[in-house]
């Protein structure tokens, strides 16, 4: 009897599982499917999310004999559940105190998430031109974003997530921050 009654227990635990690695956790773990922790920056320092990576072009040109174009260089994607925040099709340059103060507002569900992206800029501006966006509001996190030349600025495009999750409980905001050194 108390054998059956841990088997069934066993397997009440076991259906549950998807569900759980579906939604995400508050313990730090990845996800089960080898995904984007969407809650891995609830506990992180803006350091630890802010990993230079190599843009597969740092330069760029139209081809009409115009110079090649500096693109910016991702710094890093800060990213929390349930902040809130408007996507962006176009890094929106923060160099100015005020225009940062205008992006971070966005974010004011939580405070502790507006001080995670101010930091990370922060850092960011201390090398060039800081430029960020919303790339991200859903279930997972992108691996990445892809920047390009558009009119004055840049457009900002989220690579797509290799396993998307089915649902979730709350949207994860995933924001880039890039710079232009100087």
């Amino acid at each position: 009897m108390r054998r059956a009654r841990t088997t069934l227990a066993s397997l009440a635990l076991l259906a549950l599982l998807p569900l759980a690695a579906a939604c995400g956790d508050d313990t730090g773990d990845g996800p089960a499917d080898g995904g984007a922790d969407p809650t891995a920056s609830d506990t992180a320092s803006p350091s630890d999310d802010l990993t230079p990576s190599d843009p597969p072009d740092a330069t760029s040109s139209s081809g009409t004999g115009e110079p090649a174009v500096a693109l910016p260089e991702v710094v890093g994607l800060l990213h929390e559940t349930a902040v809130g925040g408007e996507g962006d099709e176009t890094l929106v340059e923060v160099d100015d105190p005020a225009a940062l103060e205008q992006f971070v507002g966005q974010f004011s569900r939580r405070a502790g998430f507006s001080e995670t992206v101010r930091a990370g800029v922060e850092d960011a501006a201390t090398r060039g031109t800081a430029y960020a966006a919303v790339v991200g509001l859903g279930c997972d996190v992108p691996p990445g974003v892809e920047i390009t030349p558009s009119g004055d600025g840049f457009a900002v495009q989220a690579q797509k997530v290799a396993n998307p999750l089915p649902n979730c409980l709350a949207p994860v905001t995933t924001v880039v921050v890039a710079v232009v050194p100087d």
